[in-house]
């Protein structure tokens, strides 16, 4: 199966037109100022094409239905960006089980779908329809240095801090680092 599909240009005359043509070719079809044969010779498009246009046939989009509403891939595409928001971001992996869960919980059976969960090319174009509102992220790695941290400073932290806090009672413990610390106070 091709995943990423490319066209050879001049094989097949197919969508060698723009919207705006189309649109524009209707547009004097509609006011009598053409005929249909004449608009689709005029802006290059096929008669059937535009034939069909007219008259409100194959209003359809082509290709395969989606397994999803758009409303039901938004809600998806929201639950997985707040997934990631709270630390656990989702593998396609995850993507896939996340589906399947949300199809069994709704009673819905995808004949064609191998025990109702979808598969990576899925992820991969739900990730292309909503590419503004997620994306697939590397992990960053931390640097050499602070993964090499030895069992013996470890230790030596812990007893530190123990002798540190020994008097001071638990209510005015706070957790604090140097994120909100600016050098420059302007």
């Amino acid at each position: 199966m091709v995943r990423k599909y490319k066209r050879n240009i001049g094989v097949r005359r197919y969508r060698d037109y723009t919207d705006e043509n189309l649109e524009e070719a209707l547009q004097k079809v509609t006011v009598n100022e053409y005929s249909l044969r004449k608009a689709a010779s005029e802006y290059g498009i096929p008669f059937g094409t535009l034939y069909n246009k007219y008259k409100g046939l194959h209003v359809r989009k082509v290709g395969h239905p989606t397994i999803f509403s758009a409303q039901e891939e938004q809600n998806l595409v929201k639950c997985a960006a707040v997934c990631g928001d709270w630390g656990y971001p989702l593998s396609k992996e995850d993507m896939c089980f996340f589906a399947k869960n949300y199809l069994d919980n709704k009673g819905r059976t995808i004949p064609y779908i191998a025990d109702n969960k979808p598969g990576i090319d899925w992820v991969d174009s739900l990730l292309e329809r909503n590419k503004t509102e997620i994306c697939k992220r590397v992990a960053a790695n931390i640097k050499r240095a602070r993964a090499t941290v030895t069992l013996e400073s470890l230790e030596q932290y812990f007893k530190n801090l123990k002798l540190t806090i020994e008097d001071v009672p638990p209510s005015n413990l706070f957790n604090y680092d140097e994120t909100n610390m600016a050098d420059d106070p302007l």
